[in-house]
């Protein structure tokens, strides 16, 4: 029998604009009934999604480019997400006439009342694929401890064997070259300490500036015998408020952690994304993920912040969003492997 839990979420979320759970709630739930009876309907069902939602990525991404206007990019949005819409009704109109499922999913017992069924709860599903943390910890091999005689703080490997951190972490060359970074510094299963992979940073390459509170800096990655270390992928796309992040740290200078709760976006003011995850002195220049582990902020600061030009305040940690980098031309020159200058300001 049809879970009508399924296609009720999977509407709501469609018509609140949240495509990305949308699909992969659809997904899921396909992907389970890949060894039924119907197999070749289903793969084509996944071929169909995945269809879909390169396409409304790609429409996302040219309008960001310049390529469509945004207009143009919102109609095609809403074109695809009624091909969503279609679909669903197309795979729930199948499975409550023939069955798809073998057996069905649990449900709520009778005894509660109609439409007790379980929910995504909120406007915005939380569920991921298990896969999902094994693509963080592929990620968090990139995030480092940064340490100094006199400082300690968070950085994470980027393209072109960069490093980036805060300014108020790294502020000059000068004060790059007194740095190591130390990748794997974290706690095995037995609470045991792992072997740190050090690394020397290369003041040679070289950008900073205060206004961003962002430095970027070369490191002397050394692959010979060295435990894989992430080049941490850097998403430029657009994000809003109630989107989930999370951040890979050295909270307090100590071994690497995670916070996977009470993790949303609660303001965008201007280049600066705020959140509610926790962080702690320490987690200075850490990497601050969307849910598809791209890099969207480096995290900086934390307390009662700006929260818009009025002058209002929230009480919130606060990152620097990677798309200030986007306009920097020394910074993309750096990333592509050209020299770049020092700013300051």
């Amino acid at each position: 029998m049809a879970n009508p839990v399924v296609w009720e979420s999977a509407r709501d979320l469609v018509r609140q604009g949240d495509l990305t759970a949308a699909v992969e709630l659809l997904e899921g739930w396909l992907k389970g009934r890949l060894s039924g009876p119907k197999k070749s309907i289903v793969r084509a069902w996944l071929n169909e999604l995945t269809l879909h939602f390169a396409s409304a990525k790609s429409a996302q991404r040219m309008a960001r480019q310049g390529v469509i206007t945004r207009e143009d990019a919102a109609v095609e949005f809403r074109q695809i997400s009624q091909s969503v819409l279609e679909l669903i009704n197309e795979v729930e109109d199948e499975d409550r006439s023939s069955g798809l499922a073998e057996p069905s999913a649990a449900a709520a017992p009778s005894r509660y009342e109609e439409g007790n069924f379980e929910k995504i709860i909120g406007n915005k599903s939380h569920l991921r694929m298990i896969s999902w943390l094994e693509k963080g910890l592929r990620c968090s091999t990139g995030v480092c401890r940064l340490v100094s005689d006199n400082c300690l703080g968070t950085g994470f490997r980027i393209a072109n064997d960069l490093v980036i951190t805060n300014n108020h972490v790294i502020a000059s060359g000068a004060d790059a070259d007194k740095f190591s970074a130390q990748f794997f510094f974290e706690e095995r299963i037995d609470h045991s300490i792992k072997d740190v992979v050090t690394v020397r940073l290369d003041s040679r390459r070289f950008w900073t500036s205060s206004d961003l509170d962002l430095t970027i800096v070369g490191a002397n990655f050394d692959a010979a015998g060295q435990p894989a270390i992430s080049s941490l992928q850097i998403g430029y796309q657009e994000v809003a408020v109630g989107d989930g992040v999370s951040i890979i740290q050295h909270p307090l200078g100590g071994p690497k952690q995670i916070a996977l709760t009470s993790n949303e976006i609660i303001n965008i003011y201007d280049h600066r994304i705020q959140y509610i995850t926790d962080t702690l002195p320490g987690s200075s220049g850490s990497p601050v993920f969307d849910a598809s582990w791209k890099v969207i902020a480096i995290h900086h600061a934390g307390g009662h912040l700006l929260k818009n030009a009025v002058g209002d305040h929230v009480f919130a940690n606060e990152g620097i969003s990677v798309r200030a980098l986007a306009s920097v031309p020394e910074v993309q020159k750096m990333m592509s492997g050209l020299p770049a200058k020092a700013a300051g300001g």
